[in-house]
């Protein structure tokens, strides 16, 4: 984990305002890490990625989860088997935009710490999980 130099975190109201602070701060520090970030929040009605970038030739979905405290444990632990569905769901919509091109695909995860007046902590997990076995791409 790094601290994330470009801003310190403001006062978040909310989860929704505290979600997309946390999202940009993922974008930069991806787009450092030298990913090329192609979208961010893509919505189907069967799920949505947060960040849709491309590492190389690999196309990689990423989920931000972010977190204020360690009370409810680190934030890549609240992603479910149904939040990965749902992540699945939104991926095959993505790939069906490609028309048939095909890419290496993996799923990262960025969590966020986030404290008031601070600098945001970050931490990149690659390949933080794999589609669920019955997902087809």
């Amino acid at each position: 984990m790094r601290p994330w130099h470009k801003r310190p975190c403001p006062v978040l109201v909310n989860r929704r305002e505290a979600g997309r602070f946390a999202e940009k701060a993922a974008a930069c520090y991806l787009r450092e890490l030298g990913l090329e970030v192609l979208r961010l929040n893509y919505r189907t009605p069967g799920g949505e990625i947060d960040v849709v970038a491309r590492d190389g030739e690999t196309l990689v979905m990423i989920e931000v989860r972010s977190r204020s405290s360690s009370q409810l444990g680190a934030p890549i632990e609240s992603i479910t088997p149904r939040k990965q569905k749902r992540i699945a769901l939104a991926t095959m919509s993505w790939l069906e935009l490609l028309e048939g091109r095909r890419f290496p695909l993996r799923f990262d995860v960025v969590e966020v710490f986030l404290s008031t007046g601070e600098l945001p902590v970050l931490r990149h997990t690659a390949n933080a999980f794999d589609l669920p076995r019955h997902a087809v791409y």
